[in-house]
């Protein structure tokens, strides 16, 4: 966790505060004696500029974007320049002090030519985002005339070149004062320029314009008396100026485009299948799947579908590139893959499709990494194609080996690449782990890599017959605890497959009612079925057509089968679950009728002119889903099927 502290911005609030505690306590105990000469004025100014200074210092540790660590180190300079101020009042006119305040001179002259030079100058240009031959001319001609300034100041050391304090302490500027005034005169006159040709806008143009001007007006009109506090107090507005103005309506524009970040990184999620909810009725095969951007949005995808009724389509991905532009690539290249693979064909043919099509719209340059394998469930054949991919890890008898595929190039790198299929027979409890390099180019503070052969490693401790979301998190926890705090560079996406085969074909037992065939029955057959369907959460409306049509049935066999004798009825109820359907057998032993047998009622007659009966069994047949009949060892077998 130490290694995630950003050291700079604490010392730098510290140092501000402590700053302005120094000056409280300063100003309180020299109040008296800055009465009786020119200090009150000062004291004041230097005071309030600190407390100033940590509260812009505090302020800007909440905000993020550009132009931060320079507005930081301004803020750090000027409270530096109120305490050097302070100091220099101090060592004014005291002999025993001259060199202490020679050297203050140097230093603050030193500190106003960084202001206003180097991190102003910069600053501007940051914040306005300032471009053009104009700008690099100038990007070269700054940081000259800030080394000749600070030559000049240097040789103040040494030498009384453009300012001089005597043997009593006293300051006092010499003939060649004006040096010092070349490179900031200069730098202002550029910074003017810059600020007015710039296409930035004149709500942003205005407040920059403001912040030369402020240092410029200090520096010029009440620098005279050299260290006066009315110049820091200058820079100090035209720091406030700044930060209220261009740097909020900045932070106002990062933090929009954070929140379109967020609402494309939701969309993005939402395109990738949630595969436990899909498959969870699928028995043949246990899978699992999982992303973790390194950014708000990430270049990997996955895809996980049926081709059809007995082949599973595997797609892993990785785009070249982060961000929106990534995420949008991504984004064109999983359609063109799902859409491709829906249409047919071996995988290599599938990939050699997709490449050329994304080749030919694809001006921005960009790749794509594609590993396609389908599965023939019925058989456990995996037939896969890499396009430039991580390799596979599979585990064929409990032991995950890397499997060393033959690659063909990025799909998007050139137009026709050609790309080759490699199979793997998997039996029951066979399982394929597939990845992209997020996951073996993990790095820690130390620049290791996780690697494959960690990967391997850890696929191969994880406990046997755990599920593949288990897996796929156990994997997860090794690379976490392999990186520790260093941060996420890339994203980190997984597919896990276990093989389980296609179940064994077992016959349903049906539940038996065997009961009298009598009309006063009804209830209790209905009952019977009724239960069933209640069991596997039938709709009424189902329910409801499924009762009528053993209703007709039933009285049916008691009404006709035995004549006037007395006999019995077997219904036997089977629940199927591929698709969800009953089957209602009905069972008597009495005389041979097909009730299909009989011509279908023409409905399209009226009442009158219709046949008596038929139409029961017709309303019957029309509302099932099957009906069939057949006579059996002496006994009547009719059935009826309804899906669910």
């Amino acid at each position: 966790m130490l290694k995630k502290i950003n050291w700079f911005n604490i010392l730098g609030l510290v140092y501000t505060i402590a700053v302005g505690v120094f000056l409280i306590v300063w100003s309180d105990y020299n109040f008296e004696d800055a009465r009786l000469q020119s200090y009150l004025f000062d004291f004041g100014v230097d005071t309030i500029g600190a407390l100033f200074c940590v509260a812009l210092f505090y302020g800007c540790l909440r905000q993020k974007g550009e132009g931060t660590l320079i507005f930081r180190l301004l803020i750090l300079m000027v409270s530096t320049s109120f305490l050097i101020n302070e100091l220099m009042l101090f060592a004014s006119g005291l002999s025993e002090l001259r060199i202490l305040h020679l050297s203050l001179c140097v230093l603050s002259s030193f500190l106003d030519l960084a202001l206003i030079v180097d991190l102003y100058y910069y600053y501007v240009k940051k914040l306005l985002s300032i471009e053009g031959k104009i700008a690099k001319i100038t990007d070269i001609i700054v940081p000259i005339l800030a080394s000749l300034g600070t030559i000049v100041i240097l040789i103040n050391s040494f030498y009384p070149l453009t300012f001089a304090v005597d043997e009593q302490g006293v300051f006092s500027y010499t003939s060649f004062s004006w040096l010092m005034d070349i490179a900031p005169d200069i730098v202002f006159f550029i910074g003017v320029i810059h600020i007015i040709i710039c296409h930035a806008p004149w709500d942003q143009k205005i407040p920059a314009l403001l912040f030369v001007i402020f240092p410029g007006l200090g520096y010029y009109l009440v620098g005279g008396e050299h260290g006066a506090a009315a110049q820091y107090g200058f820079v100090l507005m035209s720091l406030i100026v700044m930060y209220c103005v261009i740097f909020n309506d900045k932070n106002k524009l990062i933090n929009a485009t954070e929140k379109e970040l967020n609402m494309a990184s939701e969309i993005q999620m939402d395109t990738l299948p949630s595969v436990t909810s899909k498959f969870q009725n699928i028995k043949e095969f246990d899978i699992y799947a999982s992303m973790d951007p390194a950014k708000e949005v990430g270049g990997d995808f996955y895809d996980v579908f049926m081709v059809d009724d007995d082949h599973l389509a595997l797609v892993i991905a990785d785009v070249s590139g982060k961000g929106v532009p990534a995420a949008l690539f991504m984004m064109s290249s999983k359609i063109l893959i799902n859409d491709h693979t829906l249409i047919g064909g071996k995988p290599s043919e599938i990939l050699e499709r997709v490449n050329k099509a994304v080749y030919a719209n694809n001006k921005a340059h960009m790749f794509v990494t594609v590993w396609l394998g389908i599965l023939e469930i019925s058989t456990g054949k995996l037939t896969s194609s890499s396009a430039g991919h991580e390799f596979p890890i599979i585990s064929i008898n409990g032991q995950y080996e890397l499997f060393k595929d033959k690659h063909g190039l990025a799909i998007g790198a050139m137009p026709n690449s050609k790309y080759v299929d490699s199979e793997i027979q998997l039996k029951s409890g066979d399982q394929v782990f597939v990845y992209t390099d997020g996951v073996a180019e993990a790095t820690n503070f130390n620049k290791q890599l996780f690697g494959t052969d960690r990967t391997v490693e850890a696929l191969n401790n994880l406990p046997k017959g755990i599920s593949q979301k288990e897996v796929l998190e156990g994997v997860k926890k090794a690379v976490d605890e392999f990186v520790k705090d260093a941060p996420q560079f890339d994203d980190l996406t997984m597919i896990g497959l276990k093989y389980i085969g296609p179940n064994p074909i077992k016959e349903k037992k049906a539940d038996e009612l065997v009961i009298k065939a009598d009309r006063n029955n009804l209830d209790e057959v209905q009952a019977f079925i009724d239960q069933k369907l209640e069991e596997v959460n039938c709709s009424m409306k189902v329910q409801t057509t499924i009762d009528i049509a053993v209703e007709e049935i039933f009285v049916n066999i008691a009404s006709y089968a035995y004549e006037n004798n007395d006999g019995d009825a077997t219904i036997q109820v089977t629940m199927n679950d591929n698709p969800l359907s009953i089957e209602i057998s009905f069972i008597d032993s009495g005389k041979e009728y097909n009730p299909l047998a009989k011509d279908d009622p023409n409905t399209s007659l009226s009442l009158m002119e219709r046949k008596k009966g038929g139409l029961g069994i017709f309303m019957v047949k029309k509302s099932m889903d099957d009906m069939t009949y057949e006579y059996k060892d002496g006994k009547n077998i009719l059935k009826i099927v309804k899906n669910l």
